[in-house]
This record gives structure tokens, C-alpha cells and sequence, in this order.
């Protein structure tokens, strides 16, 4: 028998069967035209599951577009077209390029993730499978996207990324498997990412960061509790002759263990013990891998000493399933995959061996409950810190009006699983969870990125305001039992501080000397500082942006916030007769590095109008050629150091110290020096 769909054959499809009412379901193959063959010569009944995988769309869109896309497979190289006699380096990517890997690995098809776990050493423990032929897509914010399969025992690497923002999906089916994912960013601390409902990941913001991934698939298609229904039965015992209508407040903690209950169906006859989880709380028993049909069921406490009642919905949408009950013997219509919860109380008879006529009433049910929640987002806080801490809700109020939609909350309870739906769903900013049965409730959000959980404000049946505690980016609501509550939920954007500048800079100290610079022996006993009133403009020799500056009445000026570089210096007015410098090249340029300061002393001979060019400043300004002190000229500077009398370093060394005694006298000028510090020092 040959059994296939009308769509597009380039379309994912994965068909999953069970025979004869076998709860494991397995994979069948199909061909190349997405044909499924079935022999027919043995008479049995397949029950078929048959998975149509859509693209997953990106769930976030930033507004600025990438400079460059990548079109190659990620994990290769291109190969350089060859040229004659190149005259350039070849580019080699900067360090400042980021990086995305991820390693795909897959688990055994029997693991139990609520046994077994899946934080990250349970998943790297127990699945080292590297897996193969699962391919991965990845997409940037313009919507381009490439392609790139595993091959099982290599990381797949996304290289030289430009600044931006990129997501990353699998084409594995989401109804065939849980993923996780655990990335580090520049060999930091572990952490992990969250995967929308789609199974997309996004990484925001990516700048230069190197990050390394590691991605684990679950499969869940054959695993018994995630195909077919399921029935939990919860056991408690109630006081004798008990005929209240709070039976769920009064007895469900009052659990029975170690009681055996027996289910009936097509398939047969299973039987399981109860076990108490915690205390207060009821004995459990559950029943998993259930095909849909009809069911009977039985057991605890002998329903010759006493009655049974019996109360059953749906998980976790709580609906009102198909049962029923006659003395101590339970029915059940069970549908296809579907949960069901029942609460099984036991009503001993009284000491006399009667059992009390019980008040007609209606049959007890909890009292439904629901909770509103409207989530703001505020913006970072005039404080230093940007946060709101310690804030009154007038104030959350007034700072906080942006209402914020498809944003997810998710409500339960630590027996069940989660409730969860998107704000925006019931008005701005809001969703509302209804029809809740009682119980401790904890509520939690998937935030963007950019948000932080504040402060959560809430009224109980209109009553006062409270404010509610938070708890791991969630909060908890105590024994909730038919209320109507109302919150306002506060998240503080995060402060975008601006990125920080350069902090190099440049210091000019003028010294002004009454005599000719031929008649100077001792330059700082001879020379004060002072201004000539003059500025001075400096100009980075890759930038060329200039910058001008004048000395105050101390002769002192300082050029701040400046990248490291080559600098030249211009006296606007007049001429400098001797200049000395802290770090200069072979071309007179004052060398900015290290993000440090660079002294620069000028010497103004004849500090009077209209004095003779006898000056060595700059003639203008020379390109910078990025060349380092190294080979000849560091060679040059050596054979200089050793012809300087050895007077010289300890000139240098008091005169950083500021301590006046004789010195030397000047040296010709564009002469190179390293002083006792180390630092070369330039004779302009």
C-alpha cells in the first residue's frame, strides 16, 4: 500500500506509526517522492501521525540592516582567486569579528527528561551522540539566511559576523522533539538560551563576541508519556461521615499511600500503587501511554467501609471530561491524547456502621478563579543605578504608561503543567488566566532581553493594592480559591549608557627664557613657566582632524580624549626654539599609546613680539605610516644611547623630579635620547 500527501515534495515531512494499539510509535521512511510503503500481507492497524514542518519565522526584527550578508556555507572558506604580484596584504579577519558555533548532539530515544533532568549535566552526560544530517538555519536581521547541515562530530561555525542581531533554528519537528541549547560568549560562564515556540533562538546585539554553542535534541515522538492520553488519579481521605461542600480544602491533603488501583481498557489491565509526593498533599497514581476509547477504574480504601467521591477535568485547560461513578467502580471516556485528573476521596462510614444521609446539595465544586495581569514597561530611572528600588506605585504610575504586548506569562502549579498565553490577548498589555482551580499559583514572564522585572501591584476582588514579592523573575499567589485578582506588572527598560571614548592624551607645558637659545646653559634654571599666549594645533596623521588648544597662564594646555596615534604639533604664532617630548617617532610625530599621556615641553626663546626664526617646529603635516621603533631605527637609538655621556640620565631623571641643578648643555637639535625611564625623548 502506498501512502502519500499532495504537498510540495521540497516540503519536511515525518510520519510516525504505532501498530495494534503499541503506545511506542516509530519512524517510517519514505522515498524520494515522498511515498510511504506499507506491506499489506499481514492484517494489523497502524494508528499514524503525519508532521508538515513550515519555516520557522525570525521573532525578532531590528531596525537596522547588517552592512554585509553572508552567502557561503559557514564552515568553509572560500578560495582567493589568485592575483600578480599583490600589492597589499592580504585581509586577515579582525579579532573584532563576531562568531557564532554550535554543536548539535542528540539523546537516546528512551530519555526521561522529568527522571532524568535537562539542565546541562544531566544533557552532556547522558547524550554525546553527535548527530548528523540535522540541518540548521541561520539569519540575520535583514531576513537573508544560509543554510548548513551537522555532520556529527564538528561544530558548525558561523565566522566574521557583523554587529547585529541573528537567530538559529533546527529543522527538526517540534512536535518530534525538545531542544536546548547552552551557550558561553568569549569563553565566559555558561548559560542558557531560550527557544521561542517555534524553536527559534536569537542572538541580540551580537557584537565581537565569540560564542560557542551546544545543542541538544530530545526526541519525544516515542517516548509513552508524550504519545496518548493519561489519567492521575489522587487519593485522600475525608473525616468520618463527612458532608461539607469545601471537600477539596478539607481532605485533599490527607493522602493515602501505598493503595493499588486497577485500570480496564482495550488494551488490558494495569495496575499501579499510590504514592505520596509531598505532605500535606494526596497519594498519586498515574496511568500514561492510554489510547483513546473507554476505561474503567477502581481501588484504594475497600468501598465496603465507606463511599467515594469522585471529581475529574482535564489538563490543563480543567474542561469537563466524560465520567462517571456507581459505589467504588470509576468510567471514563477517554480522548485521543488526552489528560485527565482525578481527585478520588474516601468518606469512611461513622462509629455506629451507617453511613450518614447527606444534606441534599449540589455535587461540590471548587470555585473557579482568575487572575489579570497588564504588564508596563518603564523607562531606566533618573537614579544612578536605573532602577526603581524601593518606588511607590504612584511613582511606577507616573514613569511607567507604555503597555507591552506578545510578551508570554505562564501560570501553575508545581502538580501540573504550565497554563501560558501571550499579553495583548485581553486588551493592551494584558492576558487573562480564568476558570483556575484552587491552589498555590506562580506566575512567571518571558521578557525581552531589554526588560527587567520591578515590581508587581495587585488587588484581590477590587479590594486594596498590595505589592507582591518577586522570586526568580516570578511571583507566587497563595492558596487561591475563587478570587478575582488584578495586577499591574512594572519592567524597567535597560539603561543604554554611551559607549566610552578614547582617554589618550597630549600635555603642553611652555617654558619661557629671557635669553637667545645660543646664550642657555642650564634650561630649567634659566627658564620659568609661563604663556606666550599663543595655540597650539595638533592633528592625528590618520584622521586629520585638527584640534587646537592654548596654555593658560601656567603654560600649561591638555589635549584629552585622544586615540592612540601619531600626532603632529604646529605652533600657530612664532616658533619654539627647543622642544622635548615624552614618546616621538623618526618624523617628529608625538606618539600617542596605551590610552596614556604624552609630556611635550616647548622652550620660548626671546618670549617677545616679533622674535627670529630660530625654531624646529613642524613644517605641516606628514602621513602617518604606522612604522614601529624596531629593525634599523631601534639600532639607531641604541648606538645614539651609547654615545651620551652618563650625566645625561640623571639630568633626566631630577629633571622629572623638578629638581633644579646644573645641567648639560643643549644638545643639537632632532637628536634621539632614551632616558632612565626608559621613554624616548626627542630633541625637536
Amino acid at each position: 500500500v502506498d501512502f502519500f500527501a499532495a504537498v510540495p515534495l521540497e516540503a519536511d515531512e515525518y510520519l510516525f506509526c504505532a501498530t495494534d494499539g503499541d503506545p511506542a510509535a516509530s519512524l517510517v521512511e519514505m522515498n524520494a517522492q515522498g511515498v510511504a510503503e506499507f506491506d499489506n500481507a499481514t492484517a494489523e492497524a497502524r494508528t499514524c501521525s503525519w508532521f508538515l514542518i513550515e519555516d520557522a519565522p525570525a521573532t525578532e526584527v531590528p531596525t537596522e540592516a547588517p552592512t554585509e550578508v553572508p552567502t557561503q556555507e559557514p564552515t568553509e572558506v572560500p578560495p582567493e582567486e589568485p592575483t600578480a604580484e599583490p600589492t597589499e596584504e592580504p585581509v586577515v579577519p579582525s579579532a573584532a569579528d563576531g562568531e557564532i558555533s554550535v554543536m548539535a548532539s542528540t539523546c537516546p530515544v528512551d530519555y526521561d527528561p522529568e527522571t532524568q533532568g535537562i539542565d546541562y549535566d544531566a544533557l552532556n552526560a547522558n547524550c554525546e551522540q553527535g548527530v548528523e544530517d540535522v540541518l540548521f538555519t541561520f539569519g540575520d536581521e535583514s531576513g537573508s539566511s544560509v543554510d548548513a547541515r551537522a555532520n556529527g562530530q564538528d561544530p558548525i561555525v558561523f565566522p566574521e559576523l557583523d554587529p547585529g542581531t541573528y537567530t538559529l533554528y533546527s529543522d527538526v519537528p517540534l512536535d518530534a522533539a525538545d531542544e536546548y541549547a547552552f551557550c558561553t560568549a568569549d569563553g565566559g560562564n555558561r548559560y542558557q538560551k531560550e527557544l521561542n515556540d517555534r524553536g527559534v533562538t536569537t542572538f541580540g546585539e551580537l557584537e565581537t563576541e565569540q560564542i560557542a554553542c551546544e545543542w541538544y535534541i530530545v526526541p519525544i515522538s516515542e517516548r509513552s508519556d508524550e504519545t496518548g492520553g493519561s489519567l492521575e488519579i489522587h487519593l485522600a481521605v475525608c473525616p468520618v461521615g463527612y458532608t461539607a461542600n469545601s471537600i477539596f480544602d478539607d481532605c485533599h491533603g490527607e493522602g493515602l499511600a501505598d493503595y493499588e488501583f486497577s485500570l480496564e481498557g482495550s488494551g488490558g489491565t494495569q495496575t499501579a500503587t499510590t504514592e505520596i509526593l509531598q505532605t500535606p498533599g494526596p497519594g498519586i497514581v498515574a496511568f500514561t501511554g492510554l489510547a483513546a476509547g473507554d476505561y474503567s477504574f477502581y481501588g484504594g480504601p475497600p468501598g465496603d467501609f465507606g463511599e467515594v467521591e469522585l471529581y475529574c477535568s482535564t489538563q490543563p485547560d480543567t474542561g469537563a471530561p466524560d465520567y462517571s461513578i456507581d459505589g467504588a467502580l470509576a468510567s471514563l471516556t477517554l480522548g485521543e491524547n488526552q489528560h485527565v485528573l482525578c481527585d478520588w476521596y474516601f468518606i469512611p462510614e461513622d462509629g455506629s456502621g451507617q453511613t450518614p444521609t447527606p444534606t441534599p446539595t449540589a455535587t461540590p465544586e471548587p470555585e473557579p478563579a482568575e487572575i489579570l495581569v497588564t504588564l508596563y514597561a518603564c523607562p531606566p530611572a533618573a537614579s544612578q543605578s536605573g532602577t526603581y528600588g524601593g518606588a511607590s506605585l504612584e511613582t511606577f504610575d507616573n514613569e511607567c504608561t507604555e503597555k507591552v504586548d506578545d510578551v508570554t506569562f505562564r501560570l501553575g502549579d508545581p502538580n501540573s503543567a504550565p497554563l501560558s498565553a501571550k499579553t495583548g490577548a485581553s486588551g493592551d498589555g494584558a492576558v487573562r488566566f480564568f476558570d483556575l482551580l484552587p491552589g498555590d499559583l506562580t506566575m512567571t514572564p518571558s521578557l525581552p532581553s531589554n526588560l527587567t522585572s520591578a515590581a508587581v501591584f495587585c488587588t484581590i476582588d477590587d479590594g486594596n493594592v498590595y505589592q507582591k514579592a518577586l522570586s526568580n523573575g516570578g511571583t507566587t499567589f497563595v492558596n487561591v480559591n475563587g478570587e478575582s485578582i488584578a495586577c499591574r506588572w512594572f519592567a524597567v527598560e535597560d539603561r543604554e549608557d554611551p559607549a566610552p571614548g578614547p582617554t589618550g592624551s597630549i600635555t603642553i607645558r611652555e617654558y619661557l627664557c629671557e635669553k637667545d637659545r645660543s646664550e642657555i646653559t642650564d634650561w630649567d634654571a634659566e627658564c620659568a613657566p609661563g604663556s606666550t599666549g599663543t595655540s597650539y594645533t595638533i592633528a592625528n596623521t590618520s584622521t586629520a582632524n585638527p584640534v587646537e588648544g592654548t596654555p593658560g597662564e601656567d603654560g600649561v594646555y591638555v589635549f584629552a580624549g585622544l586615540a592612540n596615534g601619531f600626532y603632529t604639533l604646529e605652533q600657530n604664532t612664532g616658533n619654539w626654539c627647543r622642544a622635548v617630548a615624552d614618546r616621538v617617532d623618526s618624523e617628529s610625530r608625538v606618539i600617542v599609546e596605551g590610552s596614556g599621556n604624552t609630556d611635550v615641553v616647548l622652550y620660548q626663546c626671546n618670549a617677545v613680539e616679533g622674535l627670529p626664526d630660530t625654531g624646529t617646529g613642524p613644517g605641516g603635516t606628514i602621513a602617518s605610516d604606522g612604522s614601529p621603533l624596531t629593525g634599523a631605527r631601534l639600532l639607531a637609538l641604541v648606538l645614539a644611547l651609547l654615545a651620551v655621556p652618563l650625566g645625561w640620565a640623571g639630568w633626566l631623571q631630577l629633571r622629572r623630579l623638578r629638581t633644579p641643578m646644573p645641567m648639560q648643555p643643549a644638545e643639537p637639535k632632532g637628536e634621539l635620547r632614551i632616558g632612565a625611564n626608559g621613554r624616548v625623548q626627542m630633541r625637536f
